[in-house]
């Protein structure tokens, strides 16, 4: 037993974070889109609240198609990352609201079957690519969205 008045020995460190240091590194980013993956044997993958999510799931090479919805607060305010991706579909000839442009990029960005990959993108279209390219050029089919861009978008 400790004796009375004696302080307490200092907490010795241990090395490892504690959940509130790594909240301070990462703040917790607010969900702005639901993923919705159906895999080729047609089942639902859960819903995901990020492309990274998804990219980086252990099944994300069986999604034959994704579809993503806005979820963020409203009105939407799209991030500068989302404005610099529909300032480039737009300028590649893309129609419509910033909004559902954005929600175009964002959703091409998941995975288009990648057994009909390239009558995907045709699909899609080049002016939505592009917008791929400016916002996810990370993305796991970004490769071969920019090779076909480069060969002139062929129909």
């Amino acid at each position: 037993m400790a004796a009375v008045g004696a302080q307490a020995a200092p907490a010795v460190p241990t090395g490892r974070k504690t959940p509130t240091d790594t909240a301070k590194e990462r703040p917790e980013r607010p969900t702005r889109y639901l993923f919705a993956a159906t895999l080729y044997d047609g089942t639902d993958l859960p819903e995901l609240t990020s492309l990274e999510e998804l990219w980086s799931s252990s099944r994300y090479l069986q999604v034959a198609s994704c579809r993503a919805k806005y979820v963020g607060p409203r009105p939407q305010a799209l991030t500068a990352e989302e404005n610099a991706a529909v300032d480039a579909a737009l300028a590649a000839g893309a129609k419509g609201s910033r909004e559902q442009i954005c929600l175009d990029i964002v959703t091409a960005a998941t995975r288009l079957d990648q057994r009909t990959v390239e009558a995907g993108i045709r699909r899609v279209g080049a002016p939505i690519v592009q917008g791929v390219l400016v916002l996810a050029p990370q993305a796991p089919q970004a490769a071969i969205m920019k090779r076909w861009i480069d060969a002139g978008a062929p129909a």
